[in-house]
């Protein structure tokens, strides 16, 4: 693995590690309480600066303590309402980001872009007219991932599917990024599953 590659992975590891001290520090030492309470009259900006902090990976610990502090002094629906607001804000950044970045960012993209043409090129096969190509499988396969039903309809399930799960919201966001559904539809699907698993965090807490 490249220098630079493990450099970037041990700094990721590391800002992790210290938003989860540092959110497990501020739950114990009162203090994000504190602040929390000295915003209690703007408690919509507080649900959105923790929404923002909720939508990434590296900062979602930090982002969990805020809604965690807030539960018990405002309504659930309500800090939902404007932590997924912010959560989208942060999202919508993020898959921003993600469209800009170029392809030596993402070898794998590139190397399947290269896979393909290769095989295109070895088969004969022409973009315009593969649906009349009824030969391998996997050139259908490959028709298929290239398709329009697949970047604005499968792509977009399984990236709404992601950001709901456990698993990190970039991972979600990325395959949004890689899909062909404009950023108003991303906004609307990082906004409800956002909505939900907040309204699920201050729920529970509340019943606890």
């Amino acid at each position: 693995m490249p220098i630079s590659r493990r450099y970037k992975r041990l700094v990721k590891d590391l800002i992790f590690i210290c938003s989860l001290a540092l959110a497990v520090f501020i739950l114990k030492s009162g203090a994000l309480h504190q602040f929390i309470l000295s915003f209690f009259p703007l408690t919509i900006f507080s649900a959105f600066l923790a929404g923002f902090f909720f939508s990434s990976f590296l900062t979602a610990a930090i982002g969990t303590a805020a809604f965690i502090v807030l539960a018990p002094l405002s309504s659930p629906l309500l800090i939902a309402l404007f932590g997924a607001l912010g959560a989208m804000t942060g999202d919508l950044i993020i898959v921003n980001l993600f469209r800009r970045m170029s392809l030596k960012e993402f070898p794998l993209v590139g190397l399947a872009s290269q896979v393909t043409r290769v095989i295109f090129v070895f088969y004969h096969i022409d973009l315009n007219e593969l649906r009349n190509f009824e030969k391998k499988r996997f050139v259908k396969l490959i028709f298929f991932l290239h398709s329009h039903f697949f970047r604005s309809w499968v792509l977009p399930f399984i990236g709404a599917l992601v950001i709901s799960s456990p698993l990190p919201d970039e991972i979600g966001l990325a395959i949004l990024g890689l899909s062909h559904i404009s950023y108003l539809k991303i906004a609307v699907i990082s906004y409800f599953f956002n909505c939900l698993g907040i309204l699920a965090i201050v729920l529970i807490t509340r019943i606890v």
